[in-house]
Order: C-alpha cells, then structure tokens, then sequence
C-alpha cells in the first residue's frame, strides 16, 4: 500500500500551523486516533487523560470562535 501524508502539525514560536491535504475527514480521523494511540504508549498517558486535554482544546476554539462572530 502506498502512503501518503494527510495532516502535517508544525509548531514554532508562533503556535501550531496545520495542513491538511486532499482527503476524506475519515482518513484525518483515524489518523488522529492513531497519533493518539501512539502518544498514550509513548507517554504512558492513558487515553482518558489525553482525550480530557483534547475536550479542553476544543472548548477554547469554541470560546475563540464565538469572540470572532461578535467582532
């Protein structure tokens, strides 16, 4: 099978950029409960701990979001 980057993450002193080549959400998906997997192993995270930090991740993008359509 041939392999293919879905979703590159990049980080510097700015924050984190993303991007996201031509695929179907699915593959982005599995792709991301796969990195999950990977972290949980390598940091011995459990995946309940990993996936809290995700919920608070995505609830500040949903704070930011809604500051965004009141300006």
């Amino acid at each position: 099978m041939k392999s293919k980057n879905i979703v590159e993450f990049a980080k510097n002193d700015e924050g984190v950029s993303v991007t996201l080549n031509n695929t179907e959400t699915i593959d982005v998906l599995i792709g991301i409960a796969e990195t999950i997997q990977l972290i949980s192993e390598g940091t011995k995270e459990t995946r309940k701990s990993i996936i809290s930090d995700i919920n608070k991740i995505l609830d500040i993008l949903e704070e930011q979001e809604k500051k965004e359509e009141e300006n």
